[in-house]
Formats: C-alpha cells, structure tokens, sequence
C-alpha cells in the first residue's frame, strides 16, 4: 500500500547521505478529470446514497462502489473539490433558495468546503429518511417560538467563533434552505 501513499520513492544506490530521490506524480494530478466528470457519484457513495446513475465498471467504480483506485482519488482530492465552489444538492429533496446562494456567495474556502459537506449529510438523511444521519448535523424541527417563516427546521453548520446553522422548510418532500443563521 505504501507506493499509493507515498509522495517519493528513495531509492538506496550509495552509502551515506547521497540518496537519489525521484519524486512520483501525485494522485492528485492524476484525478481532476476523472473527479469532476463523476463528482456527484462519487459524493453520493462517499455519503452512503446510491448513484443516481449506473457508472460503468472502470478504474474508479466497481460492483460494489468505488475501486481501490476511486478511494485514493477521492480521499487525496475531496477538500479541494469542496472548497472550491459551492456544489450543487446530490439529492432532489434539496434545494438551496436565493436568498442562501447569496448569503453563500463570500464565504472563504474552509467554510465552503464545511458548507458542502454538511449539505450532501443533509442529503443523505432527506434521502433516506434518517437512516443516514451524521450525528453533527443535528437536523430537528424548531421550536414555535424560534420559527422565523418560513424556516421550520434547523441543522448545524460550523462553529468558529460562533455558531452558524441553516434553517429551512419543507416543501411537499422537498427540503428549502432558506438561510444561514450565525
């Protein structure tokens, strides 16, 4: 295993301090294509959900979710792709109102990279009726008095010097983030 880890190979060819290095491409340069053509796949398995659609048995997917290789790609690469940009819902019961976008829009990398991790959590458990719940969402129905319309529902963010949580409603079966609330 260790060859898939490793950022170089040392290879012994002298005595003493005069090692010969030579570096191996990372796992990271090998994957940008391969993650964003499968992204949402692979956030879905990564997750606990089913995909969506049936990927072809490849380097990445095999019969029973990812391949070794699709791991490694994605435990090497999964913040990046997070922080990068705001991701859209892998699941249908989701969606994020305009009012959340643009609350959304500045955040800095890290929170955005929380942020999307904690919406493909709340994915999960809208898909799965709970089944699926990541004890850190904290995702519970609001008290009367806390309700400010139309949210009735509240989930946690991330706390940094204070705590941030996304509150929303349900529409029919469809689960609405109205804003985030610090």
């Amino acid at each position: 295993i260790a060859p898939f880890y490793a950022t170089e190979s040392i290879y012994l060819m002298e005595d003493g301090a005069n090692l010969t290095r030579l570096t191996l491409p990372g796992i990271k340069a090998k994957g940008d294509f391969l993650l964003k053509r499968h992204l949402n796949t692979m956030r879905r398995i990564n997750i606990g959900l089913p995909p969506q659609k049936q990927e072809p048995t490849s380097r990445l997917f095999g019969p029973n979710g990812l391949t070794f290789f699709g791991e490694l790609l994605w435990d090497h690469n999964w913040r990046d792709l997070y922080g990068d940009a705001l991701l859209d819902p892998i699941s249908s019961l989701l969606k994020l109102s305009p009012t959340f976008l643009e609350q959304v829009s500045s955040l800095e990398r890290d929170r955005r990279s929380l942020l999307n991790e904690r919406l493909d959590q709340l994915s999960a458990h809208l898909e799965s009726k709970g089944k699926i719940s990541d004890p850190a969402l904290g995702f519970k129905k609001l008290a009367k008095e806390h309700q400010k319309p139309p949210a009735t529902h509240s989930c946690h963010g991330w706390i940094d010097n204070k705590i941030w949580r996304l509150e929303g409603h349900y529409d029919q079966k469809q689960f609405i983030i109205d804003r985030l609330v610090s």
